[in-house]
């Protein structure tokens, strides 16, 4: 027997206040998005721990903290407290330095922090995206082209150009 959902005032809310159907599609949404972030992070590396991305980077634990408190790289939350780093968002080292930081990651952050997550981001700035010429948004960043990025999180987060 198949249910049909009205959307009316009379449909029973769970947890949050939501409908059934709402909460499947809430469920069926944080799924792709876990399965695009899964994707990004296997092909670009993984996730750095704090003291492995300090390491790498050739700083302190306290300086990384700093950081990421600034926006100046992207960090997400596995437990509360605890931050892991997307390896991609590195330059890779060259000739013994250490791996680099984006010097453009503060500018973004500043555009888009209102309108998307960490976890949601992630996937934009490390896959290969078509609206960026097939590059990726950290490709974008390391050649200063940070309005580019910006303007795929604006279109994919507020899809102004939707027609009606």
């Amino acid at each position: 027997m198949s249910t049909t959902w009205s959307g009316g005032d009379d449909e029973p809310r769970g947890f949050l206040g939501m409908t059934a159907r709402e909460q499947a599609i809430l469920d069926d949404a944080s799924a792709h998005c876990g399965a695009a972030l899964a994707r990004a992070l296997n092909a670009t590396g993984g996730l750095w721990t704090h003291a492995q991305t300090a390491g790498r980077l050739g700083v302190t634990e306290e300086t990384l903290e700093l950081w990421r408190n600034e926006d100046r790289l992207l960090a997400l939350p596995v437990i509360p407290g605890v931050w892991e780093y997307p390896a991609g968002q590195f330059q890779p080292s060259q000739g013994g330095q250490p791996e680099a930081v984006c010097p453009l990651m503060p500018a973004l952050m500043r555009r888009v922090r209102e309108m998307i997550s960490p976890d949601l981001l992630t996937p934009l700035l490390l896959e290969y995206q078509v609206a960026l010429g097939g590059r990726t948004g950290m490709d974008c960043l390391f050649e200063g082209e940070v309005e580019a990025v910006a303007e795929l999180v604006r279109h994919v987060m507020c899809d102004d150009d939707v027609d009606e």
